[in-house]
């Protein structure tokens, strides 16, 4: 006799989500590598500026379609302005991490701005995977 396992509503809801999540990421890493490009070669501004900007741009998108997208109506508790604050708070404060991460990468070892951004996110998804494993 074969039985087959099948995951119940609730882990197929978990695992639908968590694909979702996974989509906005690469949508918002996209994002934010082209908007750096934008600032720099369109408006001429400095990489690391740049990436200060590119880092709201690219919330702001993964804010929006993980809110509708992903999540549906938020969390519960908080409204959805506070949600857009803390996300704002969270990656504004990654950046601490990722500026030098970017200096060295760009300035240091002369490489191209945008595979210093790569790294830098790249190390930054490493590190909180880290942090939360």
């Amino acid at each position: 006799m074969t039985t087959t396992w099948a995951p119940s509503a609730e882990a197929r809801g978990l695992l639908s989500r968590a694909g979702k999540f996974g989509l906005v990421g690469v949508v918002g890493l996209a994002v934010n590598l082209g908007a750096q490009a934008a600032f720099i070669e369109l408006l001429g501004f400095n990489y690391l500026l740049s990436a200060v900007l590119a880092t709201q741009v690219s919330t702001s998108v993964n804010f929006v379609l993980a809110e509708l997208w992903v999540f549906g109506k938020g969390g519960a508790g908080m409204g959805a302005w506070a949600r857009y604050g803390s996300f704002l708070v969270m990656n504004n404060l990654a950046l601490l991490f990722r500026a030098p991460i970017m200096w060295v990468v760009a300035d240091l070892l002369g490489i191209h701005y945008s595979i210093a951004n790569l790294v830098s996110l790249s190390a930054l998804t490493l590190g909180r995977f880290a942090i939360a494993d």
